[in-house]
């Protein structure tokens, strides 16, 4: 009974159906994660990332970079702070940033570990301006 008008309720508010076609799910639907290992996980260490590495200011966001003299793979954090937005649009930058250093993970050396924080501009950016931003402030660090 429950299913059944709750499945209601959702065709009544134009809710897409919460059980997708699965061949339709998987033809299109690509999902890019960072490994937990290419991921800051701790507050010390995005304290350490802010306070001591370098910086680099973009349109949307603003990187801090500092090299882990014990070298291994790029590492990456994220900063979105409230005045980003609500959650659903902090969760919406925060993706997109996931995104695109994802796609930008080979260019960094060994043992760089950055931090992007977003700027409440972010907000309303759309995923290829965010990715150009983070592609020149990155570009910034490894030229130097």
């Amino acid at each position: 009974m429950r299913v059944a008008q709750s499945s209601r309720r959702a065709a009544a508010r134009g809710a897409p159906s919460c059980r997708p076609n699965t061949a339709e799910a998987t033809s299109e639907t690509h999902i890019t994660v960072l490994a937990s290992e290419l991921r800051i996980t701790t507050g010390a260490d995005y304290k350490r990332l802010v306070r001591r590495g370098r910086r680099s200011v973009g349109a949307v966001t603003v990187a801090y970079m500092h090299m882990n003299p014990n070298g291994g793979s790029p590492r990456f954090g994220f900063i979105v702070a409230k005045n980003v937005g609500n959650a659903v649009t902090r969760n919406r930058v925060r993706r997109r940033l996931k995104a695109a250093s994802f796609e930008l993970r080979d260019s960094f050396p060994p043992g760089a570990e950055i931090v992007y924080r977003a700027f409440p501009s972010a907000a309303v950016a759309d995923y290829g301006t965010i990715r150009s931003d983070i592609a020149a402030v990155s570009a910034r660090f490894v030229s130097k």
